[in-house]
């Protein structure tokens, strides 16, 4: 019998204790809402739908990203009825939401070998209404699973103008990018504030977590913004 390395014993002492801090309950909740509210037109219904069987069943990180992203019950009926095609694509990538526990957990394996200091933090992979694919509270990160796990298949005619950034973003698939995404929030968890009072600060505090997930995950940002400024230099 080969003996087992302590890299080895670390990396699944590391998985199995990340399981426990990988949260993918709303993503249930939420479909399980949609395909109530798509049975009937009584609006009465579809807002009770989604309160009761989503919003009241959330976990604090459903709720943490609706008071981030400023969420009600008539932002998800809205979101429901307005892009049907939206949902119907993006609903088999949600699906798959507990697959990345495993690479997350390994991803912050890296970042903690970066910095040692590194603190615990719990993801959520809920579903929002197309306002942020992830932000943090405190030590949580909140993972909007309809942005975060679209692709370039995924459909954008339905939006109106007013998010016509998401046809950009839908084209780097995100959804192959997700590890990335969550060592990028879990930096975020790790510093003082992410609100800063400036254009100049907020980028520092962006940049900073971007740049620590390269480094930690070895590879280059799947953000376009980051490939345009280095074309773009002078």
């Amino acid at each position: 019998m080969k003996y087992l390395t302590t890299a080895f014993l670390c990396s699944i002492f590391s998985i199995t204790a990340y399981s426990q801090a990988f949260v993918t309950s709303d993503i249930d909740n939420f479909w399980n809402a949609y395909d109530r509210i798509k049975s009937t037109n009584d609006s009465a219904q579809q807002y009770d739908y989604i309160q009761k069987l989503y919003i009241d069943k959330g976990t604090p990180g459903l709720k943490a990203i609706m008071q981030a992203r400023r969420y009600n019950p008539q932002s998800y009926i809205h979101a429901i009825k307005a892009y049907p095609a939206f949902w119907a694509a993006v609903r088999k990538n949600t699906a798959h939401a507990g697959n990345a526990a495993e690479g997350i957990a390994a991803g912050v394996g890296r970042l903690k070998n970066l910095y040692p200091p590194l603190r615990p933090a719990t993801v959520y992979f809920t579903i929002g209404a197309l306002r942020t694919n992830g932000t943090i509270q405190d030590s949580m990160i909140l993972i909007g699973s309809e942005l975060a796990m679209a692709d370039s298949a995924t459909p954008v005619f339905e939006f109106p103008s007013t998010m016509s950034h998401l046809k950009p973003y839908f084209e780097t698939n995100p959804a192959k990018h997700l590890v990335f995404l969550n060592v990028h929030e879990y930096v975020h968890t790790q510093q003082k504030t992410i609100i800063g009072d400036n254009l100049l600060v907020q980028c520092v505090l962006e940049d900073a977590a971007e740049f620590l997930a390269v480094k930690a995950m070895d590879q280059a940002s799947p953000t376009p913004a980051i490939a345009y400024g280095k074309a773009n230099d002078a």
